[in-house]
């Protein structure tokens, strides 16, 4: 999703303050209900669950992050209300591709997708203009993390899209393991890949970090956000292998629950 009319309070010098947090961990060893009041719902259950306010962090194309609020109707019809605090009001239409998974289009025709887990209480998004975030229903803050909490085992799905946003893989499956900052990842298309959390933003639930060589020739970065109560993720893997990367394409989207 793309933002107008806002004038956002970044947050600065992001792997110089998460390089220190971590020397300092080892050392001790990223409004309104839709508009559409008088249309007759669809009745899908799958859009009629996301109805209600929704609470999380995104981040954007240039790794600034932030806290925002949304709020859907029982169509699929969202309203941004605010990031970090400012008022938005930018609007997007989810489309429904399964019953966990959405296209998104949003009020300046930007491209994206949805994904919400089983329970309909969390989802993550991404969108053509390198943005992505993670949702809670209900939720109003976030705690403050600790370095641990992505510990454990998670699994979930995800996909891959063309430069257009073409699905080229809509049941990518996945599970993630991290403990003590390393990672493994694992999919149903050979794409593992090993690598270590390097950046940690506790006041987001943020972490970044390297992979190694998978099985493609690849190597890159993850990147994972938690919901506020830690038990569902929106990551994503970019495929650095050839010294550049573009959204959506060299992007890798999963959405995992804690197991």
């Amino acid at each position: 999703m793309k933002f107008t009319g806002l004038k956002y309070s970044y947050f600065r010098g992001f792997a110089i303050l998460l390089t220190l947090f971590l020397l300092a961990i080892f050392a001790g060893c990223d409004g309104g209900g839709g508009g559409n009041e008088d249309q007759a719902s669809t009745g899908d259950p799958d859009l009629t669950i996301l109805e209600g306010t929704w609470f999380g962090t995104m981040i954007d194309d240039t790794n600034i992050i932030y806290t925002m609020t949304v709020t859907f109707d029982n169509d699929g019809n969202l309203v941004v209300d605010s990031v970090d605090g400012n008022p938005v009001g930018d609007t997007a239409t989810l489309t429904k591709i399964t019953s966990t998974m959405f296209s998104m289009l949003d009020s300046n025709n930007i491209k994206g997708m949805v994904v919400v887990d089983a329970q309909g209480l969390h989802l993550g998004w991404m969108d053509e203009a390198d943005n992505a975030g993670v949702l809670q229903k209900k939720a109003s803050q976030l705690p403050v993390f600790d370095v641990s909490d992505i510990n454990g085992q998670w699994w979930g799905e995800g996909f891959w899209c063309d430069a257009d946003m073409n699905l080229l893989l809509d049941d990518l499956q996945s599970n993630m393991t991290v403990n003590d900052l390393s990672f493994s990842v694992q999919d149903n298309y050979n794409t593992d890949i090993n690598g270590s959390f390097l950046f940690f933003l506790p006041e987001y639930g943020a972490w970044r970090g390297k992979y190694n060589l998978n099985a493609l020739g690849e190597s890159g970065s993850l990147t994972v956000l938690l919901t506020a109560d830690n038990n569902f993720a929106t990551s994503f893997s970019i495929d650095n292998a050839n010294g550049a990367e573009s959204c959506p394409q060299d992007y890798r989207y999963r959405f995992l629950s804690l197991q």
